[in-house]
């Protein structure tokens, strides 16, 4: 059974080449272009894990990151920007910038998977 995955990103069309690159990696994936979408998606389906962007839509996705947490759903951070440093909600989550490298996003998801996908 495949993992199923959530991508939390606002440009549509890196959305949909994420979610190609994770269907191509045996990944289940699904996306939202709004932290309000995201958090709705969460409440309606169970996910694996989520590759969050830090910026959406103009709004940081900290809030969002503190749910997934509270939850236990891991997650890791694909961003043009630098969420990590200072912020407890992204503390020893990996990130990886844009543009990201398919193999690279396949190796972050698997690590916060725990080396299962």
């Amino acid at each position: 059974m495949s993992k199923s995955i959530l991508i939390v990103e606002d440009e549509a069309l890196i959305a949909m080449s994420m979610q190609a690159d994770l269907e191509d990696h045996g990944f289940s994936a699904h996306f939202a272009i709004t932290v309000p979408d995201a958090l709705t998606r969460l409440g309606s389906m169970t996910y694996d894990a989520v590759v969050l962007d830090y910026n959406v839509g103009g709004t940081t996705s900290i809030a969002l990151a503190d749910t997934l947490r509270s939850r236990r759903i891991p997650f890791v951070v694909c961003s043009g920007s630098e969420p990590t440093e200072g912020i407890d909600a992204f503390r020893d989550v990996q990130s990886i910038g844009k543009p990201y490298r398919p193999e690279e996003l396949m190796a972050a998801l698997r690590g916060a998977l725990g080396g299962i996908a």
